[in-house]
Formats: C-alpha cells, structure tokens, sequence
C-alpha cells in the first residue's frame, strides 16, 4: 500500500490489484483478450456446474468486441481506482460483466417495483438527482443488480448507474469489473469500520469525503443514478445493519431523490468464507420515491432522514433479512 496525492491534493491509499490480475493485464492485449473466459471462469465456482456456459457466454462477447475495443478496456482497467473520487465506465466492461452473471442468476430470480424504477429514470431525465440505496449483503450486490435489470429489460439504465465504493472493491477482478461497467466513485471507507483498509486520519477521510460529495452531485446532475450501500459494510448476519451517521450527508444532497431496493440472496452468490462466485437465485424489490428536501421541509434533521430511509429499504425485505426491531436505525 502506498501513499502519494491525487489530482486534487487529497492524500490517497494506492492499493495493489492482486497478483494475478496483475499478471493477466500484463499479457499482450490479444493473448489477454483470447484467455479472458478461461480467466474469468476461475472465479465460478468448482462444483456448480456453470463454469462453461459462463466462459461460452464471455467468449461471445469479446468475439464481438474489436481488438481496440478491448485495449481500450484493458487501458481503463489498470488505471481504475488510483485516485478518490469519480471513476470511469466501459461499455465492453458492462457487457462483459453481464455475460459472466447472467448464466449465474437461476431462472426463478425475481424484481418487482419496476414502476418506481421507472418513475426514478424519468425523474432522472428531467435533470433530477437520484439515488439508489440498497442493503448490502455481499460483494455481488452490484453485480447481481445490474444482471436483475438486464432481465427486466431496463438495459438503457446500465451506463448511467454510478456506484458508490470503498478501496476493496477496485482490487478484485470480479468487483473490479463490476464498477468498470459505468462510472463510479471511490470513497475512503469511514473510520466508524473495523474492515477499514486504509491508513488515512479522520481529518483525510473527511476532506475526502466531501470531495465525494461533490462528485457524486455532479454525476447525478450529468444524468447518472448514485448506487449507495448506506451501511456502509456487508451484514454478516444477513440482517440489515444500521446506516452510518456520516452516510446522511449523502442520503440529503441537495434535491436528491431516494429509489429503495431491498436485495436478497446474494450472498449465497459471493459467500464471505469463498473466494469465488457460485449461481444463485436473488431477488430485488424497489419501493417509491423518498424526496430528501421535502422531508428537511417538515423539519427532519439529516439523521432522521437517515432513519427513514433505512425503513423504507427494511420493509422491502423478507423478516428474516429485515434488521432487529430493537436496533438503531443509524449509528
């Protein structure tokens, strides 16, 4: 882990990718871009019988993908993440990314509140800020969400997806892939964590944060819908945790609105004691709109905000996933 300063002075954490993907982003673009099934296929898990049509589905798409097309791709890749704040996407990393999920997702996956879904686009469209908050069960949550709208047939929506993400996510390769599906931002993971992985002050990890802020605003007002896990971590009960206090700030931007998906069965999909994906059957549900400022207006404080966010994600759940009742909503 090294430490340096990013475009804008922040003090940054520059975290190594792992070894072998290292490796693989070192071969000549041809020779990576012929071994990426096999590559990616390594990642499935060893007794569930989808490893081949996943690496049939992957290899249909760089077959249609052109070689600087992919170098393209390979470019963005190795540079992703070196610096806080917002992030690029590819479109071949999106389409690549959904190959590799959708042989994953059972066929009795579900999504419904498709009209709030809906709604939250077309609010989008007019130049409205929104903001997808969902629980956080496992490190597939974006994945398995992003391969959920495919099903849907809400494909126009993946590009403009922005997800919100900690240091972690951007040295995996699967992770690493399903932030480079669109623009991201990279975040210092709060201090309130004990999963923290970068050594950085309180005093950096706020200055940071704010410039997060700041970069999250603008994405949504250049038409992309911010995806936050509020918690901030993934729930190793399966119970939905509290926000984090500092996640309110985000949760208020100025005239943003919040889309509330509850998420469930991704972690059987990326299980914490793996260090592989296996096919699953997840089910997402959205619920309506929570407009921010008008809940200001009637005289809520950022953390009450909070609070009534995290219940409009908890009631979307099934009860074995919602959060003890006696809990606090943020901590």
């Amino acid at each position: 882990m090294n430490r340096s300063l990013d475009r804008k002075g922040r003090g940054i954490q520059t975290l190594a990718m792992s070894e072998k993907l290292e490796a693989f982003l070192a071969l000549p673009p041809e020779e990576s871009r012929k071994r990426l099934a096999s590559f990616l296929g390594d990642y499935v898990g060893p007794l569930c019988n989808r490893r081949e049509a996943v690496e049939a589905s992957v290899n249909q798409c760089t077959g249609a993908a052109s070689i600087e097309e992919w170098s393209e791709l390979l470019k963005m890749f190795e540079m992703l993440g070196r610096e806080f704040g917002s992030q690029p996407g590819n479109k071949l990393a999106s389409d690549l990314l959904l190959a590799f999920v959708a042989p994953l997702l059972k066929a009795d996956c579900s999504l419904s509140g498709l009209q709030h879904l809906d709604q939250a686009i077309a609010a989008s469209d007019r130049g409205e800020r929104v903001m997808l908050i969902c629980n956080h069960l496992s490190y597939a949550d974006t994945i398995c969400t992003r391969g959920l709208i495919q099903r849907a047939g809400r494909n126009g929506i993946m590009q403009r997806l922005c997800p919100v993400a900690g240091p972690k996510v951007y040295i995996d390769p699967i992770r690493r892939m399903g932030v480079a599906s669109s623009p991201s931002i990279r975040v210092a993971q709060s201090t309130q964590l004990t999963s923290n992985v970068a050594d950085l002050s309180p005093r950096e990890v706020a200055h940071i944060a704010r410039h997060c802020l700041e970069d999250a605003s603008k994405e949504m007002d250049r038409g992309r819908i911010i995806l936050l896990y509020p918690e901030g971590t993934r729930s190793r009960s399966g119970h939905m945790g509290p926000f984090l206090r500092a996640v309110a700030r985000w949760l208020t931007i100025e005239g943003v609105l919040l889309l509330p998906l509850g998420q469930w069965g991704s972690e059987e999909v990326d299980r914490i004691e793996d260090d592989f994906i296996r096919p699953g059957t997840v089910h997402g549900c959205f619920g309506p709109l929570l407009n921010s400022k008008a809940l200001i207006d009637e005289g809520l404080s950022r953390v009450e905000v909070a609070a009534r966010a995290h219940q409009a994600v908890a009631e979307l759940l099934p009860e074995t996933y919602r959060p003890d009742p006696k809990a606090t909503r943020v901590a």
